[in-house]
C-alpha cells in the first residue's frame, strides 16, 4: 500500500509489507523520473528507496536495499498507488545499503547501482524493462501428413513488427530457423518421421521484444499403404529351380516383407519402389491355380 502524491513538495508516505515495521520519512524528487526515500529500520537509522519505471509500463516502481540480505527488492507499481510483491535481485556483497536509478548505458532503460560497504553493483536494464510482451503462434499446413510428405510450419510472432529468428523445435530436436518478416517465420520439410511429433516455435526476442514459445503442436504423421505395380518374373514354372522375385511399387520400408500365401519369403529392402524376394524351389513343386 502507498499513500501520498508525485509532486516536487514533501509529503508523508507509508509503505508496508516489507522487512521490519514499515517505512516512513518524506518524497522528494531528485532527479525527472527518479523519487528517493528513506526507509526506517526501526532503530533511528534509514536506508535509501528509490522509484523509476523499472519495467518499461510507464508506471512507477520502487526498488530497496535489504542490508544483510546481499539482495534489494523491487516491487513493480500497479498504477494506482498499489505494488505487487517483492521481487529479490542479488548483488555483490551482504550489505546494499544506497541505491541509485540511471541510465549508465544508453539503451534508454532504467538501471540501479546499489552501494554496499566496500563494494557496489550496476543492475542493468531490469529483466523486461522497456521491451514489449510478444506471443507466438505455430500452426502447419498439413495435419495429420503422411511418410515424405511436405509441410511448411508457420509461426506467427505478434506484434507484427517484432524481428530476428524463430527456431522450430520437434521435442528438445531444433528442425530449423526461420526469419521473421511482417510478424511471420516459417520452415518446411519432408523428413519427419512416422509417428506423432510435438513441435514447437521459440521466438528469441530482439532488441524490443521479449521472447516467447508456442504451444505445443502435435503432428501426426502416417505411413501411405504400399502398393504393388509389377512382378518380375510374373510367373514360374511348377517343378522349377528356386528363383529371386523382384517387387515392384511404391510406399515400400525398410523391413518390409514379400508372403508367399501365408509363409514370409526372406525379403530384401531395396528402396521406396523396389523389394526381391527368394522363393525356394519347394514353394513352386506343384501349379498354384
Amino acid at each position: 500500500m502507498a499513500t501520498g502524491s508525485w509532486t516536487s513538495q514533501p509529503r508523508p508516505i507509508w509503505l508496508g509489507g516489507q522487512r521490519d515495521t514499515g517505512f516512513s520519512g518524506q518524497w522528494r524528487r531528485n532527479v525527472p523520473g527518479a523519487d528517493a526515500l528513506r526507509r526506517g529500520h526501526a532503530d533511528g537509522s534509514f536506508a535509501a528507496v528509490v522509484t523509476g519505471d523499472f519495467n518499461g509500463d510507464g508506471k512507477f516502481d520502487l526498488a530497496v536495499p535489504n542490508p544483510g540480505s546481499g539482495n534489494i527488492s523491487v516491487l513493480l507499481g500497479n498504477g494506482d498507488g498499489t505494488f505487487q510483491p517483492a521481487v529479490p535481485y542479488g548483488v555483490v556483497g551482504t550489505t546494499p545499503q544506497a541505491i541509485g536509478v540511471a541510465d549508465f548505458n544508453g539503451d534508454n532503460r532504467t538501471d540501479l547501482v546499489v552501494n554496499g560497504v566496500g563494494n557496489f553493483s550496476v543492475l542493468l536494464g531490469i529483466p523486461g524493462a522497456g521491451l514489449t510482451s510478444t506471443s507466438t503462434v505455430l500452426t502447419s499446413s498439413l495435419n495429420p501428413s503422411v511418410s515424405g510428405q511436405t509441410i511448411t510450419l508457420t509461426a506467427t510472432v505478434t506484434p507484427s513488427t517484432a524481428t530476428g529468428t524463430v527456431t522450430f523445435q520437434d521435442g528438445t530436436t531444433s528442425l530449423g530457423t526461420g526469419t521473421l518478416s511482417g510478424g511471420i517465420a516459417t520452415y518446411t520439410t519432408s523428413m519427419l518421421a512416422t509417428g506423432t511429433h510435438s513441435l514447437t516455435a521459440v521466438y528469441a526476442g530482439d532488441a524490443n521484444d521479449t521472447g516467447s514459445t508456442s504451444s505445443v503442436l502435435t503432428q501426426t504423421v502416417s505411413v501411405l499403404p504400399p502398393s504393388i505395380s509389377g512382378l518380375m518374373p510374373a510367373s514360374a514354372r511348377a517343378g522349377g529351380p528356386a528363383f529371386t522375385l523382384t517387387v515392384n511399387g511404391a510406399n515400400f520400408e525398410s523391413g518390409a516383407t514379400v508372403n508367399w500365401g501365408a509363409t514370409a519369403l526372406p525379403t530384401t529392402f531395396v528402396s521406396a519402389t523396389q523389394l526381391t524376394a527368394s522363393v525356394a524351389a519347394g514353394q513352386i513343386a506343384s501349379a498354384v491355380r
